[in-house]
């Protein structure tokens, strides 16, 4: 085997190990509940799973990962289909899982008109929710600060929110949205009150705006979020 070709499965170990353990950390609540979990500072997870995540999973800690979950030794170094139930642990969603993509700019609205073709110029990035939500659904990654709160609900920078299209909009939904003729989506809570609606930030720093006089299109409504800083 050549040197490159050593290197080649080394990454793809590496990678597979990262998106298995994000994946478990989804299942039960969190980086912060991973690393409870794990005995582990939520601080040193984030190293290995965040979004600028800068360490790798050595194998001593893939090990101690799958004795805390009850996995079968080298679980995390295998790629596991949606169909993979070879595996059980405490206190996870034994539940099907469906890969959506993590879509940026105007990849929102494209497929918000075409969902599920083959409109994207780029090979997008996948992560697995749970199978009930709509085939449809897409991830987009949060790029500022405008929805993260001084306390309360909050969606910081490098948020993943996960958005369902085929959902119903109602008051305090919190919503992926394209305005004017800008095809940038933005994400923020949708407050009506009486017959004006308006898109509210959490962050106060930023303004409210009115829908009013704006053409508008709602690319999905949030159905989950994912903070992995």
């Amino acid at each position: 085997m050549t040197n490159g070709a050593m290197e080649f499965n080394y990454l793809n170990i590496k990678t597979t190990r990262r998106e298995n353990l994000r994946w478990l950390a989804m299942q039960v609540g969190g980086i912060s509940a991973l690393a409870t979990r794990l005995g582990k500072a939520p601080g040193q997870i984030s190293h290995v799973i965040g979004v600028n995540a800068n360490k790798n999973i050595g194998d001593k800690l893939a090990c101690s990962i799958e004795r805390a979950f009850g996995l079968p030794g080298g679980w995390l170094d295998r790629l596991h289909s949606e169909k993979d139930n070879d595996f059980s642990y405490p206190q996870a969603n034994q539940g099907r899982m469906l890969a959506i993509p993590i879509l940026q700019g105007r990849e929102v609205i494209q497929w918000q008109q075409m969902p599920n073709k083959s409109i994207l110029k780029r090979t997008p990035e996948f992560i697995k929710v749970p199978a009930q939500i709509g085939r449809s659904a897409f991830a987009l990654r949060l790029d500022s600060d405008i929805m993260e709160a001084p306390q309360g609900i909050s969606f910081p920078t490098g948020t993943i929110v996960i958005a369902d299209p085929d959902k119903p909009m109602r008051n305090g939904d919190f919503v992926v949205i394209c305005l004017g003729h800008d095809p940038t989506p933005c994400f923020r809570q949708l407050v009506t009150e009486g017959s004006r609606r308006y898109l509210k930030p959490l962050n106060p720093r930023y303004p409210l705006y009115e829908l009013k006089n704006l053409n508008y299109i709602v690319c999905g409504i949030l159905q989950q979020a994912i903070i992995l800083v």
